[in-house]
């Protein structure tokens, strides 16, 4: 919800005036707090206070990311960031956020697609 995001917005303004850096458990929080807010502005918004934080993209913070995008339908931004991701570096969880994201909008294909490459890449490397 939008009211949501006006509030987590304020809290975190009110944390860097008073010197506090957010970690990584404060930019995940923010990251669930903009995708439920279905407004891809939003997140991008954060994406870039992020990067002027100099925030490094933990695995954990990446797919929060890629689960904000896909609240925001907004799949192909989606896919870009798991891109990104190098291929051994990719865990459960951020494998099973894209096909969730895929099968939400409905594209089974391209989900099965995913989860076989899954299966390839994580059955076999552990």
């Amino acid at each position: 919800e939008k009211g949501q995001w006006d509030n987590a917005q304020r809290i975190y303004q009110e944390m860097k005036s008073q010197g506090y850096d957010p970690d990584d458990v404060t930019w995940s929080t923010l990251l669930t707090i903009a995708g439920s807010s279905g407004d891809v502005n939003v997140v991008q918004h954060l994406v870039q206070e992020m990067s002027k934080a100099h925030v490094k993209m933990t695995i954990p913070l990446q797919n929060g990311l890629i689960n904000a995008y896909g609240q925001c339908g907004c799949w192909e931004e989606a896919e870009q960031v798991f891109e990104q991701i190098p291929q051994h570096e990719r865990d459960i969880t951020i494998w099973s956020s894209m096909i969730s994201i895929h099968c939400k909008y409905r594209q089974i294909n391209k989900a099965v697609a995913i989860f076989e490459d899954m299966r390839h890449h994580v059955l076999v490397d552990d």
